[in-house]
Parts: structure tokens; C-alpha cells; sequence
């Protein structure tokens, strides 16, 4: 039995780490970024059962579109991982110690 994997923020240091990990032929990767995209294509191209997603999951429009696609072309996730990126929090650095 083949796994699904539906990794969120697979473009991140992490989703990258994580995918060449996980990787086994067989298994089907559904790889989101949103505008980052190009080092997952790279990845695609050698190794088949990756698929790449730029998908604003702030945006409802295209998160519907992005789970439409998935419903009509993909086989059910068997596995999520939600990467989120980190909130960038601005901090003067006399504030450090």
C-alpha cells in the first residue's frame, strides 16, 4: 500500500528536508508553497509521485481551487504536515541581553 502525503510549506527549509526523507517511489506527494515553489519543481523532475502546488492558503479562492484539483486528480491524503512559517516579529536589539 502506497502512502499520500499532503505536505503544507514543503517549499521551507523543513518541507524540503522532510521530503527527501520521506521519499519512497510509490508514494504520492501533493507539495504546497505559495510563490516558492521552483526548488520543489527541481525535486519533481527527478522523482516521480512529487507534485508541486503554489497555493495562497490565505486566499479562500485559492484554497477551493487547490482542493478541487486534489479531489479530481489525487488520491486521499493518507498523511498531512502543516509547516506554517514563522511570524516575523520585529524586536530592537538593546532589547537582548
Amino acid at each position: 500500500m502506497s502512502n499520500c502525503y499532503l505536505i503544507t510549506g514543503a517549499s521551507s527549509d523543513v518541507g524540503m528536508a522532510l521530503l527527501r526523507r520521506l521519499y519512497r517511489d510509490g508514494d504520492v506527494f501533493l507539495c504546497q508553497g505559495a510563490g516558492d515553489t521552483d526548488p520543489l519543481k527541481v525535486i519533481g523532475k527527478n522523482h516521480p509521485g512529487i507534485f508541486t502546488f503554489d497555493v495562497d492558503l490565505g486566499s479562500e479562492e485559492s484554497v477551493e481551487n487547490f482542493i478541487a484539483s486534489v479531489r479530481k486528480d489525487y488520491p486521499t491524503p493518507t498523511h498531512l504536515v502543516h509547516l506554517p512559517p514563522l511570524r516575523v516579529v520585529n524586536t530592537k536589539l538593546k532589547n537582548f541581553d
